[in-house]
């Protein structure tokens, strides 16, 4: 006999049926969707799986929710104690990561905990993708589980420390909401069905004997759009669900049940206050169209909507007995593939900063007060695509990328909100703009400003014009210092890995990544520089020992996550700063006064005299400066070509023909020199290398300022993911000065103006001691630069008027004659031809030409 909820669930699916013959005339009137037009989709397959291939990683294995494995220290390592380390699947979100049984590791800690709820029992955890917020449950019988939505996270948590370190991690106030129908009704959940858009703002679930629900994730509006799956029959539904990131359109298929139909949420009925079943929403079935045009149709897993009118999915069929799986893309009717070969990512050695002529080759959307990005179409990635004649590539690079806004949450550089698109950098994570494509190859430099190196250069470039005089940037004649930048430099190991990682995934493993290094800007030693080189032998030498180490971690962890490193640390040798060449054939720019604010140093200044910090493309320092030039780029262009075999899209990165990401068995973090960075900084990447090294306290983070205020001498300073209470203090001048000491609020934010009245004018490094959500003792700095005198605003004591290249002093030459003093001119050329006057004369009269 049937049990009564399958009658009533059968009862349900006639009445929704019969609902929806009655309802389709009505939505005549509905602006329809694409999905709903009367023709047929376009069904692409972009990849077969190969027999020993595995599908990507989804939590539990279930299909809806995206996790990668991850290895975390739950517990230090302390004299006569090994660290303790947990692997598991995570889910990346605005706070950090967390996987099921309740573990979190915190943005920005080396620590991961355990959750323990309000009640005090370890929960498990549903981490909201791309959000602060995470759902926990309580047990619904047969039905499945309550949930409750635990908001803002860290807010609501206070970190416990045990004595042999591990921390846990307690919710101090109970769940702020639950998912509930209208009336206050509890709606329970079989969260195997459970799955979210990919930036979190909508979810999809079965309410059994109840209906599918599509909910909004902040406000909780719930509209039951399906038919509930029978759970009770002996048979697992295995649904698969997607929804977009608009919450529109919500995808639902079932290989046991017979089921893979779409549904545009714009059309639903009124909910009424209390769900017993499904409204009527306008769906396609798109089951008969797949069966039509695959083999055999098995059925379709890890559904995902890489845009409202491409559904993703992995299809498996059966070809002669044999089950086959592959990737296929269905397009909505009348919409056609955004195909394309080739996509360039990372940070301004990508973008073409360094441009010379910004004005004629930067993408002009990409150089204005809202977007700058700064991408050339002289950069090597335009380069690449020009050269091989791809009609389909696109540079989505932008300058001052860190790892974040490569693969990060909510991570925008811009403010013009241009959609993914329009493949305009900037507006959205970088591997957002692959979501409707699977490039044959993609390169991509990223990690210099991560460590913090254009802060470093600019007080290196600048410490010879600063009162008092120093020879030489602490950076470089400071043991302790330079140590501490190899620190940092080792330290970005795992996060380089965990972002080719992320891109790897987000291409299904189906596009080669070639992670391209950093070049020589400069040359070490000998070689004759130029007025706008500003950086004396010992920064020299800094400079090079850095890039070839950073160099070296960038390889190693593109070795551990299969990417392909390509070694260009050399492509501009012989034509980089202080070679001696040409100026016309030099490769990088010297210190320049840059176009960024289209002003000239001082004017830019002028505009916000009520303000004493300044960034520093205001301050004659443009952020072209050290940059490759379009001769650089050529360079970088022929030495990747050279190391790929002359095509990228053909070149053979892995053994196994037709694989392209093939991870070394053994990669950890390479060792500095000690001989230059000494041994400390050898010891500390020693401890991340192995396990069995107790790890020494974490190098400083490079933060960044977030603006100034209205004040005339308060820097604003924000830090998030810090212990809620605990105490933090401002330096500068490497410790030497405070500047206070101040506390962390309940969210775990410090957030404070700081005082630089007293601070002389100049650059200086601004440390932050603080408390980590995880309890560990960290060091933060930021560069910031104290202006002078309104008229003397470097505060070398010469009148700002009689200076035309800010903190460079004026050398009285200018080579090519281009009304920049060559001492700020980043780009020196040949001096402008002499014009010729000549007078013509002949016998039978005489005229003048």
């Amino acid at each position: 006999m049937l049990k009564k909820h399958n009658l009533l669930a059968l009862f349900l699916s006639f009445i929704y049926l019969f609902a929806m013959l009655r309802f389709i005339p009505l939505l005549a009137s509905v602006d329809q969707s694409p999905w709903l037009s009367p023709s047929d989709p376009t069904l692409i397959k972009s990849f077969d799986l190969q027999p020993s291939a595995t599908l990507p990683q989804t939590v539990a294995g279930l299909g809806n929710r995206d996790c990668d494995d991850t290895t975390v220290t739950t517990r230090p390592a302390l004299l006569f104690q090994a660290p303790l380390t947990a692997t598991a699947c995570f889910v990346s979100t605005a706070f950090g990561i967390a996987e099921s049984n309740g573990i979190i590791s915190f943005n920005g800690t080396r620590l991961a905990g355990q959750t323990i709820n309000f009640s005090g029992y370890l929960p498990g955890l549903i981490a909201v993708p791309s959000s602060s917020d995470v759902i926990t449950y309580t047990s619904a019988g047969a039905d499945g589980l309550f949930l409750h939505f635990n908001r803002s996270l860290p807010g609501p948590i206070t970190t416990n420390t045990s004595l042999n370190g591990e921390i846990t991690y307690r919710f101090t106030q109970p769940a702020s909401t639950s998912l509930k129908d209208m009336s206050g009704t509890l709606l329970p959940a079989q969260t195997d069905s459970l799955g979210f858009s990919s930036n979190g703002e909508w979810m999809v679930v079965d309410s059994p004997n109840r209906a599918l629900l599509r909910i909004n994730t902040q406000t909780l509006e719930v509209i039951p759009f399906y038919v509930p799956f029978n759970y009770s029959i002996g048979i697992s539904p295995g649904a698969q669900t997607s929804v977009s990131n608009d919450g529109r359109y919500v995808a639902v298929a079932s290989r046991n049940f017979s089921v893979f139909r779409l549904f545009d949420m714009s059309t639903c009925g009124t909910v009424p206050q209390h769900i017993s079943g499904p409204v009527v929403c306008q769906s396609r079935d798109l089951l008969p169209f797949l069966q039509a045009h695959i083999n055999e149709f098995f059925g379709g897993f890890q559904l995902r909507f890489a845009s409202n009118n491409i559904l993703t999915f992995f299809g498996v069929n059966t070809v002669a007995g044999s089950i086959k799986r592959a990737h296929y893309s269905l397009l909505a009717p009348g919409q056609t593939s955004d195909h394309t070969s080739y996509v360039g990512m990372g940070d301004s050695f990508s973008s073409g900063e360094g441009e010379n002529l910004g004005n004629t080759y930067y993408v002009p959307v990409t150089d204005t007060a809202l977007n700058m990005c700064h991408l050339s179409t002289r950069s090597y990635p335009y380069l690449i695509g020009f050269g091989l004649a791809l009609s389909d590539f696109h540079n989505v690079a932008c300058s001052g990328a860190v790892m974040n806004k490569v693969t990060g949450i909510g991570a925008i550089q811009s403010l013009d909100n241009a959609p993914v698109e329009s493949w305009i950098p900037g507006n959205h994570r970088q591997i957002d703009y692959l979501n409707t494509t699977h490039p044959s190859f993609l390169t991509l430099t990223i990690g210099g400003n991560d460590v913090g190196f254009a802060d470093i250069l600019t007080e290196c470039a600048t410490s010879h014009f600063t009162i008092p005089l120093p020879v030489t940037c602490k950076y470089a004649s400071d043991p302790e210092e330079r140590g501490k930048i190899a620190e940092r430099i080792a330290d970005q190991f795992s996060n380089l890995k965990a972002t080719y990682k992320a891109i790897i995934r987000q291409t299904q493993s189906r596009s080669k990544l070639y992670v391209v290094g950093y070049p020589q800007f400069i040359q070490a030693v000998g070689g004759s520089c130029g007025l706008n080189v500003h950086l004396n032998d010992a920064e020299r030498q800094l400079v090079t020992f850095a890039t070839h180490y950073m160099d070296q971690v960038i390889k190693a962890a593109a070795d551990a996550s299969g990417a392909y490193y390509l070694d260009t640390e050399n492509a501009l040798a012989g034509f980089n700063l202080c070679s001696i060449v040409q100026d016309r054939d030099m490769a990088v720019n010297g210190l320049t006064e840059g176009d960024d604010k289209h002003l000239p140093w001082w004017g830019a200044l002028a505009i916000d005299q009520a303000t004493r910090i300044a960034g520093i493309e205001e301050l004659g320092i443009g952020n072209e400066s050290f940059h490759p030039n379009a001769n650089g780029h050529r360079l970088l262009y022929e030495k990747i070509l050279q190391l790929t075999g002359g095509d990228p899209s053909s070149f053979n990165v892995c053994t196994t023909p037709g694989v392209v990401v093939c991870p070394k068995t053994v990669a950890s973090v390479p060792l500095p020199d000690g001989s230059y960075f000494g041994s400390n900084a050898v010891t500390f990447a020693a401890s991340l290398a192995t396990s069995n090294s107790p790890p020494l306290p974490a190098p400083p983070t490079h933060a960044k300022l977030l603006a100034s205020d209205s004040s005339s001498s308060n820097a604003h300073l924000q830090l998030g993911y810090l212990l809620p209470g605990a105490p933090a203090s401002v330096t500068t001048n490497f410790g030497q000065t405070s500047l206070g000491s101040y506390g962390v609020n309940a969210s775990g934010v410090l957030d404070i103006s700081v005082s630089l009245l007293h601070v002389p004018a100049g650059f200086h490094a601004l440390h932050i001691s603080a408390v980590d959500m995880a309890g560990q003792s960290r060091d933060y700095f930021q560069t910031v630069f104290v202006p002078g005198p309104p008229t003397d605003i470097n505060g070398n004591g010469i009148n700002d008027l009689s200076e035309s290249c800010g903190f460079s002093n004026k050398s009285g030459i200018d080579i090519d004659q281009d009304g920049i003093d060559d001492a700020c001119d980043g780009y020196i050329g040949l001096p402008p031809q002499p014009k010729v006057a000549f007078t013509v004369r002949t016998l039978s009269a005489t005229s003048s030409w």
